[in-house]
């Protein structure tokens, strides 16, 4: 009788143990991006880089650039693609009038958990700056 009572230890505590690591695993999945936001810039970077060059050429035909992003497809992009960051796979768009040129701006947002953080994640690109960055906000 105590054997059978063995197996089934053995089998719960192996049960349990592979639970944990296929529990760690997915959270290391998931919270992997909001501990190393910074090294994902490549990512979006290469990603949103068709995004830029459709802008520019937008702009060169129209002298300004869209209002929205889906504006681009089908002519300039047959469709948008993704972040490149898990998890926050649009991208933001922002356009804006000043000193009578324009001025647009690409982003992947981020938001923190509130258990790790209170700043808030952006890769951003600018039209002036002409350059992928990493912002902490």
């Amino acid at each position: 009788m105590w054997h059978r009572w063995l197996q089934v230890m053995v089998l719960v505590v192996s049960g349990a143990a592979c639970w944990l690591v296929v529990g760690g695993a997915a959270l290391w999945w998931w919270f992997a991006p909001y501990s190393d936001a910074q090294s994902y810039v490549p990512d979006v970077a290469r990603s949103g880089a068709p995004i830029v060059e459709a802008l520019d050429r937008f702009v060169a035909d129209n002298g300004r650039p869209p209002e929205q992003l889906s504006l681009l497809t089908p002519r300039y992009l047959p469709e948008l693609p993704e972040s490149g960051f898990p998890r926050c796979e649009e991208f933001d768009y922002f356009v804006s009038q000043r000193d009578g040129g324009w001025r647009w701006s690409l982003h992947v947002w981020c938001e923190p958990l509130a258990s790790i953080s209170i700043d808030a994640d952006s890769i951003s690109f600018d039209s002036e700056k002409r350059r992928w960055e990493y912002l902490n906000l």
